[in-house]
């Protein structure tokens, strides 16, 4: 526990807290000359906060540079041309509470074309509106590269003289998630806009005088190589939108397929782009226009162009096309094109990413094999052994679990293992029906359900007419408002061998990236049990046909805080009665219709004045029986995204805010089985809920508040925890999710519903960040019987007295909007656990103690691997459990300074009560503690520091005597060195956005072909150079030009990349660095060689693909052009006033200066005030190629400085209160200067970290609606409060370093105490540098605690970037909190 406040001595230092000695172990020096301690304090309780503003924690901020409001501020030439080519984030409250809007003026008539994308993970459909005077453009969805609805575009729109709102939405709050399943703040989007005038865009399409190649020819593969088309510049007549197509026949059986092609093109206005189509049948490739029947995507967007980088599944066929806008008159589609496809052996994987893997994915491992066992037979555990991988055995089954896609082999030695693919085999022994759904993919992934063993199966996906012949499952498309498509299968399976495949492709170049999807399977045999709510034959009650849903009755408006449960209940039978049913049409192909409402005009309620409305629905069946769904659309278009429920038998979704006149429908389907079943009809018990709920204004209690913004609210969407649990026959009920906290001393009983003498097991674990909460065995009231902190075993005889367990919420510690609390809650009748082997345990390692053995294989699987080169190593015990508690301890040793952790245990069914501990030898106390998650035991540490420590695993005692029954445990663990390059030292954007954010080589041509010096060339990319080798690139300038070139790394470990140009052999400029001021010269008209090198980078022995990658920005423009006119100079005498002068309500910044200038002084450095704990961007506009203009921090250590992306150098960082210093310089001018002067801007812009809405400030969108309060929804980053949280400082060394607000700087003597609550946002991927400098001999303590401290990393590191290991750490408190000390001689 932290100390009272300390009292101050004479000197300032309090003496008397410090002990002469040693202190847990340490010998410290006298007197000691410095001690830091950095606190993150758990949240007041809410005793203490009752009375003070509502705080609301977004967990997530914007990283990524706010999309701008004015053009003229850092993106338009004095003509008033735009180009940009950017990857931006938005806050959510704007994007759902009016739009962010963009304005600018035009004062000559232009054009403007653009394209907006949107990531993979981004479950919402964006809309852009182009607003002028006289009309309104919406943008046309289509396929991205990240898939379905992922792309908006507009080309060749019209621009009259005056003002122009380019206005972006999203379709509804329903499905906004972070990169952990949760609500995120920001969309990321990528935005590529230009406008000119239409005398340049006419130029960007004029057919060429030369003789140019019309087209591409046809690419074609052959096993032993690489073939494709060159790179050339084309010119080609556009038919119909389509400028050529080639086909990319299926790969050999047992390689991917790497394809890498690239398209450039002269203008946004015009565009052209590739468009990738999977072909499903040999008559789809005569088709004259893309079909997309099965999927298609496009190419990662670069400037003016695109790069796909994609490993593709074999046996599978796809179709490039070259697609263009239909030319008005006599034009041509002017690009550059190349293309290169070849076999690519899957153990090669990594030589496709940079980097070594991110080893702390969510996903877990698979089974190998599922075999149903015979009528009667009892379930069994056995062991696959060393290094398998395990067989589950079962009458049923029933999966529902995160699970990882890319590390997973096949499990068929005969087949070679594929990382584009995942095999599962099934073995059916009787007749069943087969159910699959697949929710929350992070890369594109289909399931295919074929005949036959892995190896048959194999050869059948690689030939197309063997596939069409024996599939047995058609994969039915669940369509979604802006996911991916969801996928199902609900087939009958007869006696026999199956294989599921899932197939996938990946983008290339970049980082590896987390590759899961969230899986649930049913596999039931037709002659046992039906699931809870489903009974044998047609339902007694007449049938409610169509027409069951009246939504105008059933969702009459209820406040928010009025909402309870009032869900409906219906009997439908299925099959469905012949007429009583429709087929889904579109993207709803496969589906069945059961029921859709009439059409409402909800909007009506949308009035102004009155509170916004939302539209809720929830649904729950029987998931292995009917899997009914639920969707929402508003004017035909489908809207909202359906989240599974808890325990897989139900969907909700939530849409809003309603608008005016809207017309909504709601829509009941679900997946027919295919064949239909051969036992005849049954009844399905369905619940249906419609709510139209109005949001309230915020409350002191949160109820009526939106938490995040934009994001699926936990108040409207949060799960509350159910009444009930119905145990079900052959398989597990798996209650797993995050719930809505009861309200504090309250008891909420779930009953465990099975029938009288049925022996049941019951194992429920609880934890929250937001209170203390316990659990208990109770007999259906509130008295507590063997009351305990967060687990609890039963093993019971379902009787006539109830049973359930109870949910105590004992104090509520959390001021946040919306706490909640986590429950894995499992019921299994006994007879369904396996029975145990009948030779006993003797003969197994461990002394015939099977726990043991399980602790040292994890130990011996826990052996350090370089973290370049290192796999997750399998494990596997069948543990026996005989209602008695039993421990085992194995030692672990940590040798390299940190390391990372990664050990899953699954248990299938997850009935045993097995927990894993992680104790730190020294002190005996919890390091960490593994959750529970689907089926799995989950431990991810991204910091273990060196020490000594147990492996502790604890099976809980049952209450009561139980019979011996058996589980296999099986997983995978890894203990990570991090060596060569640690993917934590990449920008995080390429792991987050691969199909948004292009990582590639340095094309063969620099500039296109088709690139005139004239029109100028201004862009930003991310180029990847070979580690201490050499890449060469042409540039070709058709008159004499200036070129510049500026590097920043995207590795924060690779500072130095160096470029040299030659003309013909000869240097034309000598080696000049990049990364800096960069690299600028005059050329005269001709071909150049620019060779780029990292002269200083280390050498990745393990990584199979050494690249580091540099964010790369060039231009090229012509001399004449580089300057305006001197008339309009400005004096610096006004820099730098005014500092808080509010500018236009259309602007980003809080200060601005527009200047035009001779040059720039050598330094500018302005004085920033921080009055308040705030997200504080500073910035400078200039033409870049003629006068290069960046923005830095000053700091003791150096500059912080602004990041480069065309015409815009920005940095964006919280700070606590204090003064900071800006500098604005210009690093790298041209000589002789070029004519007439430069036109720049410098700006600030400042977002405190605040919760209530406040007056409007600069840097803040508008985020109130009518009668819906969403909270500031910050113009630059989201919304991240925390009660008094502050940022962390820039240094603890200078006066403007930010550290005056705790108490810095470091003394005279040496000394420094921090106690403060401190905060850490996303913005720069997570991390926070604090820069120290202390005598030698000093004694440096960290201590981080916190509600979820164990996500919390703290690296020491010298200033060439090495770690320094701690002398000693311990572990502070239960959530993971950390104490590090260092004793620091030098």
């Amino acid at each position: 526990e932290l100390p009272s406040v300390c009292a101050p001595s004479t000197d300032g230092w309090d003496a008397s807290r410090v002990s002469r000695g040693s202190h847990m172990g340490i010998p410290l020096p006298w007197p000691v000359t410095l001690a830091l301690a950095l606190a993150i304090a758990t949240l007041a309780s809410a005793q203490n906060s009752a009375g003070a503003a509502v705080e609301a924690l977004a967990r997530r901020s914007c990283k990524y540079r706010p999309l701008p409001r004015n053009l003229d501020e850092g993106y338009s030439t004095p003509e008033g041309f735009v180009r940009i080519a950017e990857t931006f984030g938005v806050p959510f409250a704007a994007l759902v509470s009016g739009g962010h809007t963009v304005s600018f003026q035009t004062s000559q008539p232009l054009l403007l074309g653009f394209a907006v994308q949107i990531p993979f993970s981004a479950s919402v459909q964006l809309q852009v509106e182009v607003k002028t005077a006289g009309s309104t453009t919406e943008c046309s969805s289509t396929w991205g590269a990240a898939g379905h609805l992922k792309q908006c575009s507009i080309s060749g729109l019209s621009l009259p003289v005056g003002s122009v709102t380019l206005s972006f939405r999203t379709r509804g709050l329903g499905g906004v998630e972070g990169s952990g399943g949760g609500a995120a703040a920001c969309l990321t989007l990528r935005l590529d806009l230009e406008m000119t005038s239409q005398a340049v865009a006419d130029r960007s399409r004029q057919c060429p005088q030369a003789q140019v190649p019309a087209g591409p020819p046809q690419p074609f593969l052959q096993p032993s190589g690489e073939i494709g088309v060159s790179h050339s510049t084309f010119s080609a007549s556009v038919v119909g939108g389509v400028v050529w197509k080639g086909q990319l026949p299926p790969g050999p059986a047992s390689t991917l397929t790497k394809l890498y092609a690239r398209i450039t093109f002269p203008s946004m206005i015009y565009p052209v782009r590739i468009l990738m189509e999977e072909l499903v049948s040999p008559e789809a490739s005569r088709s004259t226009q893309p079909l997309c029947t099965r999927r298609c995507f496009t190419g990662t967007p670069i400037a003016n162009g695109q790069v796909v980088q994609r490993l593709l599944p074999p046996g599978i066929s796809f179709m490039v096309w070259i697609l263009a806008e239909p030319p008005v008159g006599a034009h041509c589609a002017n690009f550059d094109f190349e293309l290169v496809a070849g076999p690519s052996q899957a153990e090669r994987l990594g030589e496709h990413f940079l980097g070594p893997p991110a080893w702390l994915c969510e996903g877990g491992a698979w089974p190998v094999r599922l075999e149903q066992t015979s009528k009667g037979e009892a379930p069994s555990a056995i062991d696959p052994g060393e290094g398998a991988r395990a067989t589950l055995r079962s009458r049923s089954f029933a999966l529902r679990d995160v699970f990882d896609l890319t590390r997973a082999s096949t499990g068929a030695p005969e087949v070679a293992p594929l990382a584009g693919l995942h095999i599962l085999e099934i073995k059916v022994v009787d007749v069943s029906v087969f159910r699959l759904s697949t929710h929350r993919a992070t890369v594109p992934a289909r399931p295919v359900l074929l005949p036959f063993r892995a190896a048959q199966a194999w050869q059948m996906l690689t030939n197309p007419g063997q596939l069409t012949a024996y599939i047995q499952a058609e994969t039915a498309r669940i369509p979604s408002a802006g996911r991916e498509f969801r996928h199902s299968i609900n087939t009958v399976l007869q006696p026999g061998e199956y294989t599921l495949v899932f197939i996938m492709e990946i983008a290339l170049g970049g980082l590896r990236p987390c590759a899961s999807l969230l899986l649930q399977i049913a596999l039931d045999p037709l002659d046992g049990s039906l699931p809870p709510g489903a009974s044998r034959g047609a339902c007694e009650a007449s049938d409610p046909g169509r027409g069951m849903l009246d939504m105008q009755a059933m969702a009459e408006p209820i406040m928010l805080s009025d909402l309870v449960v009032r869900s409906r209940e219906y009997f439908i039978t299925l099959p469905r009665p012949p007429g009583s049913a429709e087929e889904g049409a579109g993207d709803a192909k496969g589906l069945e219709i059961v029921a859709r409402s009439r059409v409402v005009n909800l909007g009506s309620w949308a009035e102004p004045g009155r509170p916004s409305s939302m539209l809720l629905a929830r649904v729950r069946s029987p998931f292995s029986a009917a899997d009914f769904q639920v969707a929402f659309y508003e004017a035909g278009n489908l809207v909202g995204e359906s989240h599974l429920s808890s325990d897989g038998n139900g969907y909700s979704a939530v849409f809003g805010p309603l608008v005016r006149d809207g017309v909504y429908e709601v829509v009941l389907f679900h997946v027919p089985r295919r064949p239909g079943s051969p036992d005849g009809p049954i009844c399905v018990k369905v619940s249906v809920e419609i709510a139209t709920v109005m949001m309230s204004s915020p409350t002191s209690s949160g109820r009526d508040m939106l938490p995040l913004p934009g994001a699926s609210t936990c108040a409207l969407l949060g799960q509350t925890l159910p009444s009930s649990l119905a145990m079900s026959i052959g398989s597990a009920a798996v209650l797993d999710g995050d719930f809505l906290l009861p309200p504090q001393d309250s008891v909420h009983i779930i009953q465990i519903v099975a029938p009288p003498g049925t022996q049941v097991f019951v194992r429920a674990s609880l934890s929250s960040e937001d209170a203390e909460v316990r659990l208990s065995e109770t007999g259906g009231n509130s008295d507590l019987q063997g009351l305990v902190q967060d687990r609890l075993f039963l093993g019971r005889v379902a009787g006539a007295s109830p049973l359930g367990v109870g949910i105590h919420v004992a104090r509520i510690f959390s001021a946040a909007s919306c706490p909640q609390l986590r429950l894995h809650l499992v019921v299994l009748q006994v007879s369904d656990a396996a029975t145990c082997p009948t030779g006993g345990f003797f003969g197994l390692g461990g002394g015939g103690q099977p726990l043991l053995e399980l602790g040292q294989k994890l130990a011996k699987a826990l052996a350090e691997q370089p973290a370049d080169a290192a796999v997750l190593r399998p494990i596997s015990v069948v543990v026996p459990y005989r209602g008695e508690t039993s421990v085992s301890k194995t030692p672990l040793r940590v040798s390299s300074p940190l390391t990372e952790l990664r050990i899953e245990l699954a248990v299938e069914p997850p009935w045993l009560p097995l927990e894993l501990l992680v104790v730190h030898e020294h002190e005996d106390k919890v390091w960490a503690r593994a959750q529970a998650t689907g089926q799995r035991l989950a431990m991810l540490l991204p910091s273990m520091p060196r020490g000594d420590y147990q492996l502790q695993l604890q099976i809980w005692g049952a209450s009561s005597s139980v019979p011996e029954r058996c589980a296999l445990v099986f997983g995978t663990a890894a203990l990570l060195q991090p060596g060569g390059r640690d993917t934590s030292n990449y920008r995080q954007e390429m792991l987050d956005l691969h199909e948004l954010m292009a990582v590639s080589s340095f094309p063969q041509m620099l500039t296109p072909g088709w690139s005139r010096v004239q029109d100028g060339l201004l862009w930003s990319q991310i180029f990847a150079v070979p580690a201490q080798g050499e890449v060469a690139t042409t540039i070709v300038l058709d008159q004499p030009g200036l070129v510049r070139l500026v590097a920043e790394p995207a590795d924060i470990l690779s500072p130095r990349l160096d470029g040299e140009l030659t003309q013909a052999g000869v240097q034309s400029m000598a080696v000049t660095s990049m990364v800096g001021p960069g690299l600028v010269t005059r050329l005269s008209a001709g071909t150049y060689t620019l060779r780029l090198r990292t002269p200083n980078a280390a050498v990745c022995a393990n990584c199979p693909h050494d690249k580091i990658p540099f964010f790369v920005t060039i231009g090229i423009a012509a001399d004449m052009n580089a300057g305006v006119a001197c008339e309009a100079a400005t004096g610096l005498g006004d820099v730098g006033a005014g500092v808080g002068v509010t500018e236009s309500a259309d602007s980003t910044w809080l200060w601005k200066r527009q200047l035009t200038l001779r040059n720039l002084p050598q330094s500018l450095k302005l004085p920033i005030t921080v009055t308040h704990p705030s997200v504080v961007m500073i910035a400078a506009w200039s033409p870049f190629t003629a006068h290069y203009v960046r923005v830095a921090f000053v700091t003791e250590e150096g500059l912080w400085v602004g990041e480069q992306r065309a015409r815009l150098s920005s940095l964006e960082i919280e700070l606590p209160p204090g003064s900071y210093k800006m500098s604005v310089e210009e690093p790298a001018p041209l000589f002789p200067e070029p004519f007439g002067c430069m036109n720049i801007g410098i700006a600030v812009a400042m977002s405190p970290f605040t919760s209530l809405p406040a007056p409007a400030m600069y840097g803040q969108a508008t985020v109130e609606s009518p009668g819906l309060i969403m909270g500031p929804g910050l113009g630059l980053g989201a919304r991240c409060d925390g009660l008094g949280a502050l940022p962390l400082p820039l240094d603890t060394i200078s006066a403007t370093g930010g550290s005056g607000s705790y108490g810095g700087p470091i003394d005279d003597a040496g000394r420094l105490l921090i106690r403060e609550r401190l905060l850490l946002t996303d913005i720069h991927d997570g991390r926070k540098k604090i820069f120290f400098r202390m005598p030698a001999g000093s004694l440096l303590r960290i201590a981080v605690t916190s509600g979820d401290a164990a996500g919390v990393e703290v690296v020491l590191e010298e200033a060439t970037h090495r770690p320094v290991a701690a002398n000693y750490y311990h572990a502070l408190g239960s959530n993971g909190g950390q104490v590090a000390s260092y004793m620091l001689e030098t």
